[in-house]
């Protein structure tokens, strides 16, 4: 993109852009669950028409609506086309082994068991929603998203190999 508005943290300062685009800085947060699209309100400039987000989230799609904004992409379909339960059902025998979580007990065997692998969230994103299972049992993190969504998440096996997306 040249010549557009683009919303960075503060880390944005180190980006060496070769293109045009005016930097909008905004402050890094100690919560994580208070995004971008929360803190960019009130630095945005006056004449902005259309919000291009990469990864969907519901406070762009409240800030596109609020400022009346065409958006590229909204959450709900972010969330129905990045169902992982439905993608491991199409993939079957080519993705690892996974079951969904039915319990937090379910979640403790498998930690007290040392079975290697990963709890993960049915619309996950990326290393955020991702927990290596013999690392999760003081995660204050995980503990706060699970408690919200508790039937939302699924072991999966390790798997050898180069990470890639099925995105």
């Amino acid at each position: 993109l040249n010549n557009q508005n683009v919303v960075v943290n503060e880390d944005g300062n180190n980006l060496n852009y070769s293109n045009k685009n005016q930097l909008i800085l905004v402050s890094k947060n100690d919560d994580p669950r208070k995004s971008t699209f929360e803190r960019i309100e009130s630095e945005m400039p006056e004449g902005i028409s259309d919000l291009i987000v990469a990864i969907p989230h519901p406070e762009a799609d409240i800030l596109a609506k609020r400022h009346n904004l065409k958006l590229n992409y909204d959450y709900s379909d972010f969330l129905e086309k990045n169902d992982k339960f439905e993608q491991k059902d199409l993939l079957g025998g080519l993705t690892p082994k996974w079951f969904k979580i039915e319990s937090s007990k379910e979640i403790d065997s498998l930690s007290i068991d040392g079975r290697g692998g990963f709890i993960k969230r049915r619309q996950g994103s990326g290393g955020f929603t991702v927990f290596d299972v013999l690392e999760i049992k003081d995660n204050k993190n995980f503990k706060m998203l699970f408690k919200n969504n508790p039937l939302d998440w699924y072991f999966e096996d390790s798997a050898e190999g180069r990470p890639c997306s099925v995105q």
